[in-house]
């Protein structure tokens, strides 16, 4: 496993966002037990979670430590003041076309797969072990990757700092075990060095890579994403890339609601981009969209029924894979894709 390198050039703190994320994620049995069995992914991101939550200050981790107490008719009432209908499942159904996606990619000849801006996502942890002849690359910066490179030590090295976190580290121990087929590079897409330090680590832009960024709203303005794509496309000889971005505010009381609790932590989103927008963003980046995932679409997997969506607004984050126009003409975007 690398040991962290040099300093970060942004200030990279605790995110509300991001822990409620995984902790979401890893309650989405609790709340889905038809649609997501309890398995050992819940199980690794639920001790990452508690691991952060050591670490975390007071000001940042308050709401995360009752989250989980909820019982699910409570957490649901408290899902329904912020006009969002099982937050857990959407997570989860976002997840799981993620690994998907992954698993559909190595089968069609991919080589290399990167996970930019990774925080506590866990696809490269779990899939390096599942597919040893292909390369992952994990990048992150500051606090969550710190975070995470700790929690993985400790499982090495089977040492953890509450009775807790030892409860919750048993039977994935393994996972503390890093194999060379994958790396954690301290870089993110808003530096301008990205590339070389992953190149250090091998990554060889000429074999054909998969590319996933989530929730690049977050972090990015649009004319840093615009940038980084117009990067990508021009030093990659043969990827595809999975993105998500959030759409645009509607203003509903809700999402007022939920910005301000992000607020406290610091945060807010820098970039929302409409769907309908999207295709001529990407077509100026020089990538045209192969499949697209609107959030109605998350949404309607979960079983939500029409009436049902308009409690569910404020879960808008919008997947897109593209590919980069100068490999081939391509189809129009598919709206149709169903995780179920």
């Amino acid at each position: 496993m690398e040991a962290r390198s040099d300093q970060d050039d942004i200030d990279v703190k605790e995110s509300f966002l991001a822990l409620s994320t995984a902790q979401a994620y890893y309650l989405s049995p609790k709340y889905n037990s038809d649609h997501f069995p309890l398995d050992v992914q819940h199980q690794i991101m639920h001790y990452l979670v508690a691991s952060a939550k050591f670490v975390y200050p007071k000001s940042s981790k308050w709401f995360a430590q009752f989250y989980d107490t909820f019982p699910v008719p409570i957490g649901k009432m408290f899902y329904s003041m912020f006009n969002v209908k099982n937050y857990p499942g959407y997570v989860a159904v976002c997840k799981n076309y993620i690994s998907e996606s992954i698993h559909d990619a190595v089968n069609a000849g991919v080589k290399q797969v990167v996970i930019f801006n990774a925080g506590f996502d866990i696809h490269a942890l779990t899939k390096h072990n599942q597919y040893p002849t292909v390369t992952f690359f994990e990048t992150d910066s500051g606090l969550h990757r710190d975070i995470k490179l700790q929690a993985l030590k400790n499982l090495q090295n089977k040492q953890y700092p509450t009775k807790k976190i030892k409860e919750l580290a048993k039977n994935i121990e393994l996972f503390g075990t890093i194999h060379k087929n994958l790396h954690f590079i301290d870089t993110n897409i808003s530096q301008d060095t990205w590339l070389t330090k992953m190149e250090a680590y091998g990554f060889d832009v000429n074999k054909k890579t998969l590319i996933i960024a989530e929730n690049l709203s977050l972090y990015l303005t649009k004319e840093q994403v615009s940038s980084w794509l117009v990067t990508l496309n021009s030093v990659l000889a043969d990827s595809s890339l999975i993105l998500s971005f959030q759409d645009k505010a509607n203003h509903s009381v809700g999402e007022k609601i939920g910005e301000h609790m992000m607020a406290l932590a610091n945060e807010q989103y820098k970039m929302r981009i409409a769907y309908s927008e999207v295709p001529e963003f990407m077509s100026k980046c020089g990538f045209d969209i192969v499949e697209a995932v609107p959030y109605k679409n998350i949404q309607k997997a979960l079983g939500l029924k029409h009436s049902e969506l308009s409690s569910a607004k404020n879960l808008r984050d919008n997947y897109f894979k593209i590919e980069s126009m100068k490999l081939q003409l391509l189809p129009e975007i598919d709206c149709s894709y169903s995780p179920f």
